[in-house]
């Protein structure tokens, strides 16, 4: 299946027609503007333009890590209005548990970023920042180690070693839908990963130094450029309202 498909509507006085572009298949690493500008290479945008894109009911954007969003709505000097539809999910990356390289918990990745203004839907869809690494723990030398938070591309757990102290189960890592618990020993715990855009928890070990979990990844980064509301299917039309709360947006909004 083609990463994304393309719709026109009829020409309606000299309001130029919309511009439709479907997100049809798993993909990481989206710019918006790079599929509009690969789907219409002419004639040129104008501000007099509508771009619709639709990310399809099952279909998951992603990102290969946490340094990078899972979609960037881009650079549009020309103004067009941007519609954006989620049927589907956006989701950042999950950040890694704390451990050997470092105890504190690393933070998830952004799931959205844009300094446009864009017209934004999420009814029936999923917009999830990653979660948050949690933290490990050190003793002398021993590294517990804090669960990986959840994303697309899930946190791993953090880097262990057994300085001769007794355990029951390390860290694991994340999953697309729940952070990986932490280390569970006598004496406490290391931290949990944070599910989507949930900041990772703290390790509680008494005996230990301990290190805090990773911060949340944001669902939104650029949330002064977003109106949240609903879309109309057959007219093609965005109507403002609401807070996103139609859908199923976590993480912070920044």
């Amino acid at each position: 299946m083609s990463m994304f498909g393309l719709m026109a509507v009829g020409r309606i006085s000299n309001i130029p027609p919309p511009r439709s572009i479907f997100i049809a298949s798993a993909v990481n690493n989206v710019n918006l503007r790079t599929l509009h500008d690969a789907a219409f290479p002419a004639p040129p945008l104008t501000s007099a333009h509508v771009v619709n894109f639709t990310v399809n009911a099952g279909v998951i954007v992603g990102t290969g890590g946490t340094g990078s969003a899972a979609m960037d709505v881009g650079s549009w000097p020309e103004n067009p209005t941007v519609n954006l539809i989620i049927l589907g999910r956006v989701q950042g990356a999950g950040g890694n548990g704390g451990g050997t390289a470092g105890i504190t918990g690393l933070g998830g990745g952004i799931a959205l970023f844009t300094r446009k203004a864009i017209n934004l839907v999420v009814t029936g869809g999923q917009l999830w920042g990653g979660g948050g690494g949690g933290g490990g723990a050190t003793n002398t030398g021993t590294f517990w180690n804090g669960g990986g938070g959840a994303g697309t591309v899930p946190g791993a757990q953090g880097g262990f070693f057994n300085g001769g102290f007794s355990f029951n189960t390390q860290g694991q890592p994340g999953t697309p839908t729940a952070g990986g618990a932490g280390l569970n020993g006598p004496g406490g715990n290391a931290g949990a990963g944070g599910g989507p855009g949930v900041a990772g928890g703290a390790s509680s070990y008494s005996s230990f130094s301990n290190g805090g979990g990773g911060a949340a990844g944001a669902a939104i980064d650029g949330a002064g450029f977003r109106t949240f509301g609903t879309w109309n299917t057959s007219t093609l039309t965005f109507t403002p309202g609401g807070t996103g709360a139609d859908g199923d947006v976590r993480g912070p909004q920044v």
